[in-house]
């Protein structure tokens, strides 16, 4: 009961000094304010956060000192990669015993065409590890030359895989390269490659907003929603551990679960995201790794 002794201690002196008016203006502004004070300050057991534009599942994980997989888990999420502005996520409980920093035994240093996910997979670790240990905003933004620091490793228990065949590479690249098209009509203004010190992991084709998005090949979409810099965006599996990404649109007209033939139409370009104009951002991936799209598409096919 300390508020109706700490409202007595000052507005009896206002009431004195100015009159009824203005004392009765304080206690209404203190009556209104206090209560959200109280609110600000109660502790949450589980928290909850709300999605919001540019969001995804790892961004938000880092933010929490969590995993995916916990707030997966919590959420029963049926895909990780779709999320909603204004969805509730809970938030997994934090660990009660603090959890020590991995022992830094080693480092690897980036080269040219390496992508964090490559890198936490040739070291037997994950991207979210490396991009804690390293204190890395963005998992995309790596720079040749940059040093990266890797966690101790712990001894696996290696398992039994049954005998595999091995294909020569140059049998493989040109059987999944088969039966590509282009996904828009427009100019070609940036190749895959290294701009600076960053990668671009795919190409880029300027075109007015609204022009048809096609499927380069026929598949099954497994994202349909905003993601980040790429704002807008298209991903379609095509099997075989070979995906198609399709960036900055400006309306999307499929959905997760939809299977789509080469040659229909998907989205329209825009300029979502991180872009300076309106134009399609097209990538190819095979388990996630970025590969050069050109190879992919076939000539005259625009």
């Amino acid at each position: 009961m300390a508020r109706p002794s700490w409202l007595s201690a000052r507005i009896v002196p206002i009431i004195a000094r100015h009159g009824v008016f203005p004392a009765a203006f304080l206690s209404l502004v203190w009556f209104a304010v206090a209560p959200a004070w109280a609110t600000l300050a109660a502790p949450t057991k589980h928290g909850i956060h709300v999605v919001v534009p540019g969001d995804t599942l790892w961004s938000i994980a880092a933010r929490h000192n969590t995993s995916v997989g916990a707030i997966a888990g919590a959420n029963r999420l049926a895909s990780i990669h779709r999320l909603q502005v204004g969805d509730q996520l809970k938030l997994a409980p934090r660990a009660t015993i603090p959890l020590a920093r991995p022992s830094i035994t080693e480092r690897h240093v980036v080269r040219s065409g390496e992508t964090l996910w490559a890198i936490a997979q040739r070291h037997g670790t994950t991207t979210q590890t490396l991009a804690r240990i390293n204190g890395l905003a963005n998992e995309d933004r790596l720079g040749v030359g940059q040093a990266l620091e890797l966690p101790g490793r712990m001894p696996t228990v290696r398992r039994a895989s049954p005998p595999t065949v091995a294909v020569p590479r140059s049998a493989v690249l040109p059987a999944l390269r088969s039966g590509f098209g282009w996904p828009s009509r427009g100019v070609l203004t940036s190749r895959f490659g290294f701009r600076g010190r960053r990668h671009h992991h795919g190409i880029d084709i300027a075109a007015p907003v609204g022009t048809p998005i096609t499927a380069a090949r026929d598949g099954v979409v497994t994202f349909a929603g905003w993601m980040g810099g790429y704002g807008r965006l298209i991903i379609l599996d095509h099997g075989a551990g070979l995906a198609t990404w399709y960036g900055h649109a400006s309306t999307l007209v499929t959905r997760v679960g939809q299977r789509v033939q080469r040659g229909q139409l998907i989205a329209r370009v825009g300029r979502t995201g991180h872009v300076t104009g309106p134009n399609l951002h097209f990538e190819v991936r095979r388990s996630n790794m970025p590969l050069d799209p050109l190879p992919f598409l076939r000539k005259g096919a625009r």
